[in-house]
């Protein structure tokens, strides 16, 4: 997931945790690209950004760990053997139509064992 989904955006999303901060016009500086924060004020911005980075890492982190724990059980996973084939009935015998094992002449009749 990028990170840019976790940081500072605009507009901002309904849970995203805001502070507005009102300031005189005058306390503003004057750049080369228009108005300047307040160094104080600045700090605060550049601690909101680098907390919103940090906690995407951990994001990323903490779902790359998901992901590799859920591969890892999955390789664990107990397999269960391949079945094996039934052996061959001999002829004129007959299997039960149920568990398909081999069927007692006497069953033949109900065409499955009683337990069946």
């Amino acid at each position: 997931m990028p990170r840019s989904v976790f940081g500072l955006h605009h507009p901002a999303c309904a849970l995203d945790e805001l502070e507005r901060v009102t300031l005189p016009l005058d306390t503003l500086g004057r750049g080369a690209g228009g108005a300047v924060l307040p160094h104080d004020l600045h700090l605060r911005v550049l601690d909101s950004q680098r907390a919103a980075r940090e906690e995407a890492t951990r994001r990323k982190d903490s779902e790359a760990r998901h992901a590799r724990a859920l591969s890892e059980a999955q390789e664990r996973v107990v397999r269960a053997p391949d079945p094996v084939p039934l052996p061959p009935v001999p002829a004129g015998g007959q299997r039960c139509e149920v568990c398909h094992r081999r069927l007692a002449p006497e069953l033949a009749k109900t065409r499955r064992h009683i337990l069946c």
